[in-house]
């Protein structure tokens, strides 16, 4: 079984009402150059679970209630972490600035990659194989889930309405910008992360369904 699949924004996030209400004067006022690279980066860090054996069915039950009549037998801890990162640039312009985002990143990392398989089954048994294979499975639907987001995430990062070197945009304050910058990019990132958040656990409760149960108890005599 898995542990709900837990959306962790990893950055604190500034709420605004407008958004870059100055960007219908970005020709006029702020030539665009396209010397001025835009980097983004897309960072997918999920590492290989660690393997644990030092709990047993009791502990794991208490940890994680599966139901009435349920025995917890594995677990896989499946939470992700997202977040978001911005770098602007700047440079005065008359009575303010011409303004971009120099850098954008979008960040999902799993912070616990974790599997357990209770301490009662002997390592290479056939309930054991089947449990770990089970667990496994449920790490290996996030990496699926997220795969099947990327051409999305990479939008997010490529929008046309953020200002670039290449498309800047004419402000008077630069905090100002900063801001109704971070409140785009949250209103572009975070309702996709928790779209990914969704599916995640959707797809992690299928493998938790009684069906997938009984065909796991299938696999072995002996449990």
């Amino acid at each position: 079984m898995t542990r709900p699949c837990g959306v962790v924004l990893a950055l604190l996030l500034m709420a605004s009402t407008e958004v870059l209400a100055a960007s219908a004067q970005a020709t006029a006022d702020c030539p665009g150059d396209p010397g001025i690279d835009y980097d983004i980066e897309l960072k997918i860090d999920i590492p290989e679970p660690r393997l644990h054996h030092d709990l047993g069915i009791a502990e794991l039950n208490r940890e994680a209630p599966h139901g009435p009549g349920q025995r917890v037998l594995g677990r896989a801890d499946t939470g992700l972490e997202f977040g978001w990162a911005v770098r602007f640039e700047w440079r005065p312009r008359g009575a303010g600035y011409c303004f971009w985002v120099r850098r954008t990143e979008l960040a999902i990392r799993h912070p616990s990659p974790d599997i357990y398989v209770a301490r009662e089954y002997r390592r290479g048994s056939c309930a054991y194989r089947a449990i770990l294979a089970h667990e496994r499975q449920h790490m290996s639907t996030s990496q699926k889930q997220i795969d099947r987001f990327l051409p999305r995430l990479r939008w997010v990062l490529t929008s046309l309405r953020i200002p670039t070197g290449a498309r800047p945009i004419f402000v008077t304050s630069a905090e100002a910008a900063k801001s109704e910058v971070r409140a785009l990019m949250k209103e572009l990132a975070e309702p996709l992360f928790r779209e990914i958040g969704q599916a995640l656990r959707a797809a992690q409760a299928k493998l938790d369904s009684p069906a997938s149960y009984r065909r796991l108890r299938k696999k072995c005599k002996r449990w």
